[in-house]
């Protein structure tokens, strides 16, 4: 007996991520998961709904990744592939980033993120300044407002480089939204500080901001924020 041709037709399957692996943003708004927003929403006055939502999943992130869980947020969620792939949908992220730090902050009674650096990093940089490196300028004013003094803290000194203000790191990355908004958040008598890193680094490596405030006195730099 001839046997009879067949023809297949190929269908694509999404893999899905294991539980163990699967994205903070992947995770499920299950019976759960509405069932806490519900008791939220009930047991706090005044609050809305979506911030009941923010409230539980910002729980959620806590419970997963402890201290860590503005680092996470900060650094590794732009880095993912959905976003890594697509930065058009970064600006979109930094909201939701925004909304969930703010939670954590307002939680901060102890001051532990006044003094947080990313241990695993050398350079042991601050909160603010990842920050200000992914231009997350919401992000930056919700840190600076809590903690002020965060735009003067630098970075570890390392073999042939000196500490970096988060300012530096925001105007070497080219982010001169959030460069703007720390260099407004500091003292006049700091300004010429925001000089001094083009020593350490090329200028032609440097954004046009950064060339317009190292080559101005200390007395016009905020004149320089309208450049």
């Amino acid at each position: 007996m001839a046997e009879a041709n067949k023809k297949f037709t190929a269908i694509h399957m999404d893999e899905k991520n294991p539980i163990s692996v699967r994205h903070d943003l992947e995770e499920p708004f299950n019976e759960d998961f509405w069932l806490k927003v519900q008791e939220k929403f009930n047991s706090c006055t005044g609050i809305s709904w979506n911030r009941a939502m923010d409230e539980v999943r910002t729980d959620r992130l806590i419970t997963k990744h402890g201290r860590d869980t503005i680092l996470v947020i900060i650094r590794d969620w732009p880095a993912s592939k959905k976003y890594k792939e697509k930065p058009e949908l970064v600006a979109s992220l930094e909201y939701l980033i925004s909304r969930f730090t703010e939670i954590i902050l307002e939680r901060d009674r102890d001051k532990e993120y006044k003094f947080y650096r990313v241990e695993e990093d050398p350079a042991g940089p601050t909160l603010l300044h990842l920050a200000a490196e992914q231009n997350f300028v919401h992000v930056a004013k919700l840190l600076v407002e809590k903690y002020p003094a965060l735009v003067y803290l630098e970075t570890e000194q390392m073999e042939n480089k000196r500490g970096y203000l988060p300012v530096e790191k925001a105007l070497m990355s080219y982010k001169d939204e959030t460069a703007a908004y720390l260099i407004s958040q500091m003292k006049h008598d700091w300004y010429p500080t925001c000089h001094s890193y083009s020593n350490n680094v090329n200028i032609s490596q440097l954004g046009r901001r950064n060339y317009v405030t190292t080559q101005l006195p200390a007395a016009t730099f905020p004149g320089a924020l309208k450049l």
